[in-house]
């Protein structure tokens, strides 16, 4: 498998959509939407899933009923203003549907810089790019097992399947619609995106 969020300053956020926010000072704050016209909400919170799990919440009490909402953005004050900020990982997934081996956090060497991907044991997953290659952060369902995996985006329409190959511990090469690609470990389960934590590791 082979793979623009809100620019932050300082220690306070600015969004990038139109939308009017109070200054978030040492947070993270997410914008959430769903597909009907003017229908999205924002939440803060201590870390990237805190902020969007808030903004999920009140994006549901918005527009037509039953229509689901997603994370548009979600940065945190601490991130690196030359990349877009990462989305949370999604709720839900599925315990189990992620052999132990891929759980955590990767890197794909690319376009003069990396791409990371995060899984997670409950079988979602959250991808963005820190290359100069204007791929957009996406997240979703992950499943691997036995040498295949399946992947199902949530925030955009994406789509892939395919095999992996453990090199080890510490990288794995995978083979999916966009060609093969080794990915290498920074981290065996991080909590990735908080004030806290740190940022990915260039090698």
């Amino acid at each position: 498998m082979l793979f623009e969020s809100l620019p932050c300053h300082g220690t306070s956020i600015v969004l990038q959509s139109s939308m009017l926010l109070p200054s978030v000072v040492n947070q993270c704050v997410a914008l959430a939407e769903k597909p009907n016209p003017n229908a999205y909400a924002y939440g803060v919170g201590p870390t990237r899933e805190a902020a969007a799990a808030n903004a999920l919440a009140a994006c549901g009490k918005e527009g037509a009923a039953g229509a689901q909402c997603w994370t548009e953005e979600s940065p945190c004050s601490n991130d690196d203003t030359n990349w877009p900020s990462p989305l949370p990982l999604p709720p839900g997934g599925s315990a189990g549907a992620v052999d132990p081996a891929m759980v955590g956090l990767w890197r794909l060497n690319i376009n003069s810089g990396i791409s990371v991907w995060q899984i997670a044991a409950n079988g979602t997953y959250t991808f963005h790019s820190e290359a100069p290659d204007k791929v957009q952060p996406h997240d979703g369902t992950f499943t691997a097992s036995k040498g295949k995996y399946t992947l199902h985006c949530e925030t955009m329409v994406w789509e892939d399947q395919g095999t992996y190959t453990m090199q080890g511990t510490t990288a794995v090469v995978m083979t999916g619609k966009l060609g093969t690609g080794t990915w290498y470990r920074i981290a065996a389960d991080p909590v990735y995106g908080g004030p806290g934590s740190a940022p990915a590791v260039r090698r």
